[in-house]
């Protein structure tokens, strides 16, 4: 069987604090749902996910999908990139 390396990719990212709504917003644009009765909600393209705390909300700057990511998976998965 063949095995893969999944390709690097920079995205950017905020990770949602409970606090951070603005950032939240700027990132996500359009695509963040906000109610006064629940947390964040974002439009993927698998539908609408909610944000939990401390969940990172990523965006593709090339195509401009924006996904949540469990901070746990995102500490595994993605690196800082220094410019």
């Amino acid at each position: 069987m063949a095995k893969f390396r999944k390709k690097p990719v920079v995205v950017e990212a905020v990770q949602w604090t409970g606090f951070n709504l603005n950032e939240v917003k700027v990132l996500g644009g359009d695509k963040v749902i906000v109610g006064p009765e629940h947390p964040p909600i974002v439009k993927t393209a698998n539908g609408l996910v909610g944000l939990s705390r401390h969940a990172w909300l990523v965006r593709d700057p090339t195509s401009g999908d924006t996904w949540p990511v469990d901070y746990r998976i995102f500490e595994q998965t993605y690196e800082l990139v220094e410019e």
